[in-house]
């Protein structure tokens, strides 16, 4: 599998095969009042990743994509975490979910549970972990701090690894409690959730 290009068209193309896959599994998700749309974009100066609920729209700027191919880990991967995350918000808004803490860290969570509950896409999870923990070393990077982005790093880490290790874990019962949080809100199953 040739993986798509790091330029302006390349990455336009990895958002667009990563939406395309998240959209195809769209029906682990109880119906949602509103239709999402993702915007894929070039913002210049701004790079930014982000659910825009006034229009009921995720934006993914293109410089995002380029800024994290340095980091070396596959563009429809990273693109496809991302759109996973900031589902992670829209679902968690149109749903009206009371945030129970970080909404990062949750929008990771859900991003985390829904991508396994795929079947297809656990990788994607060590992707993001290990970008985040890249990132982490990085002092002036925004919008979250370090400790922040080491902190999201380890979450990923634990979700995936409970994801495949004993419930008797620490790991694996962090892992069931999310997937249970999320499959009580927003989730209808899927191959993992079974």
């Amino acid at each position: 599998q040739a993986e798509v290009q790091t330029s302006a068209v390349g990455v336009r193309e990895a958002a667009l095969q990563a939406a395309r896959d998240l959209n195809a599994h769209l029906h682990l998700l109880r119906p949602m009042s509103r239709t999402i749309t993702v915007r894929l974009q070039d913002c210049g100066t701004g790079s930014e990743a982000v659910w825009l609920d006034e229009a009921a729209e995720i934006l993914l700027c293109d410089e995002v994509l380029e800024s994290v191919s340095r980091f070396g880990e596959p563009t429809v991967a990273v693109a496809r975490f991302i759109l996973a995350h900031e589902l992670g918000h829209a679902v968690a808004d149109l749903f009206d979910e009371p945030a129970t803490g970080s909404g990062e860290l949750e929008a990771d969570e859900f991003a985390a549970v829904f991508l396994i509950a795929t079947g297809l896409y656990g990788q994607d999870i060590a992707m993001a972990a290990r970008l985040m923990q890249s990132m982490a070393e990085i002092p002036d990077l925004v919008p979250a701090t370090a400790a922040e982005r080491q902190a999201r790093s380890e979450a990923l880490r634990c979700l995936l690894d409970g994801a495949t290790a004993a419930q008797n874990t620490e790991c694996g019962a962090v892992f069931v409690s999310a997937r249970s949080r999320w499959e009580q809100r927003v989730l209808i199953g899927g191959p993992a959730l079974q």
